[in-house]
């Protein structure tokens, strides 16, 4: 909103204020009193009038972020001379009166992610910021009490324990979140066996020709940020014969998904802090009894759909079920009767799940969130070529993706660092984000602002742009709760150097 515009809008009101005032006074020897009411009055509208005129910065509790720099539009002094400002303590910074037209918004504070807003309109606004990722290890490890195996009964049991999801990790969804890159070794007649460490096996024994005695009773977390973690477990089994003929066979993990049955499950809210610390994960909490059927999309033969339902827990997701789903066909994903409860829905090409996918297939995917219902039937919005980079500061999509029945509602992306290490005869790749981008609507090609002092970033980069759409066209606030209103997401990546 312009200042003018501003004053415009707040004068009538203030007149009207005080001509209601003038028009109540009873004498003449009431005229301190109306001039005491009159200042009241007059200082309350300025306090608003000025409130109305600020960016306030957060971090995602809320708190103000002091000293963040703010620069709005395109480069320093430009279009305006002072578009460079600072917030105070309480993350505040007055908007300048020049500001008259929308305009990129963009944020740099220490220990947070720089990120730009575009398309701005002048007014009180609210930003933001999503903070670095701490460089702390903190493993979290325990049981999953609750489970009691019965002997060669073919029905392997076990659990899977993972950090409750939230609707932001849909962004960077992948098979990581639920089963653990991360192994611990078990000894199987003297051979070493290397099984997810998020995995649990009470002990137990299971025929294969001979008896096979199987004991993996820890669980493995690890956590970057301190603080309260929601940790899920769940408590499935699987047909243990056939299940290692199809490992041996050379068949793909992934491909196993619908061999497994979830049955129950158990939520702990824990405080990590600690660098090693233990919490004991019951699974008995609740009992995955209803059935729901699932209508797949048509999908091409060289495509995956993995579908899973989430019971939402206030704002925490937690899987209940997962499968892989029959294009044009119907499957079915077991619940918690009662409980609120969402499908989500993964698009990927088969050979980006297998092992020594390349990072930027991991980031490739197609991917919907809905609230869940017997015979749902998600569509999903294409997959998208990956992004063509011109220089580091300037990407821009192949096209933007075709839909019916989803509304644009924002573009989201970011550029990253990758890095690689070598351990192990191992090479783990990570990613450090130096700009985070939102855009309202489907924007096909982003410029970012030219930071001042800064020259173009060197060394492996890597641009990711997602396409974030709705069931309808309404307006959002850009930022990390964008998520809460978006059901569909397409994604793509690109490394450059």
């Amino acid at each position: 909103m312009r200042l003018k515009s501003q004053i415009f809008r707040t004068f009538p009101l203030l007149v009207g204020c005080f001509v209601a005032l003038a028009c109540s006074r009873p004498g003449v020897e009431n005229q301190s009193q109306y001039a005491q009411k009159a200042r009241a009055l007059w200082q309350q509208a300025l306090a608003t009038f000025a409130s109305r005129n600020q960016i306030l910065v957060t971090d995602e509790n809320g708190q103000g972020v002091s000293g963040a720099q703010v620069l709005i539009g395109t480069a320093l002094n430009a279009p305006f001379s002072g578009n460079f400002l600072v917030t105070g303590a309480d993350g505040s910074v007055a908007i300048p009166e020049a500001w008259k037209s929308d305009l990129p918004v963009t944020i740099q504070a220490n220990h947070f992610h720089r990120v730009t807003f575009f398309a701005q309109t002048p007014g009180q606004q609210k930003y933001i910021l999503r903070a670095e990722p701490a460089a702390a290890d903190l493993v979290l490890t325990g049981v999953t009490p609750g489970i009691t195996p019965v002997d060669e009964s073919d029905e392997c049991d076990f659990s899977l324990v993972i950090p409750a999801l939230q609707r932001q990790d849909i962004l960077n969804f992948s098979v990581d979140q639920l089963v653990s890159p991360d192994r611990d070794t078990i000894t199987v007649f003297g051979r070493d066996v290397k099984l997810p460490a998020n995995i649990t096996i009470p002990k137990q024994t299971q025929d294969y020709i001979f008896a096979i005695t199987l004991d993996k009773p820890l669980y493995r977390l690890h956590f970057q940020q301190p603080g309260v973690k929601k940790v899920f477990a769940l408590h499935g089994q699987f047909p243990f014969k056939a299940t290692i003929d199809a490992i041996r066979g050379g068949q793909d993990y992934y491909t196993l998904l619908n061999s497994f049955s979830f049955l129950n499950g158990g939520l702990q809210s824990v405080e990590v802090q600690a660098p090693q610390q233990t919490r004991d994960i019951p699974v008995t909490q609740f009992q995955f009894d209803q059935v729901v059927d699932v209508h797949s999309p048509a999908f091409a033969s060289d495509e995956a759909v993995i579908a899973a339902a989430l019971k939402d827990e206030n704002g925490y997701l937690m899987p209940t079920d997962a499968k892989l789903l029959t294009s044009g066909g119907v499957d079915h994903l077991r619940l918690i009767t009662g409980a609120t409860e969402s499908i989500l829905t993964v698009l990927k090409k088969q050979d980006e799940l297998k092992p020594g996918a390349t990072p930027t297939a991991i980031e490739h995917l197609s991917a919907t969130i809905l609230p869940i219902a017997n015979g749902v039937s998600p569509q999903l919005l294409p997959m998208l070529d990956p992004p063509t980079v011109a220089n580091a500061w300037h990407v821009q999509a192949p096209h933007l993706p075709s839909a019916t029945s989803v509304f644009p509602i924002a573009t989201y992306g970011t550029l990253a660092r990758v890095v690689q290490t070598q351990a192990n005869n191992k090479t783990t790749t990570t990613t450090s984000v130096l700009w985070e981008v939102y855009a309202p609507k489907w924007v096909r090609e982003i410029q970012l602002p030219a930071w001042p002092n800064e020259a173009l970033p060197s060394g492996s980069l890597r641009w990711a742009l997602a396409f974030l759409g709705g069931p309808s066209a309404s307006q959002v606030d850009l930022g990390p709760e964008l998520m809460q209103t978006v059901t569909h997401v397409t994604k793509s990546a690109t490394d450059f150097e």
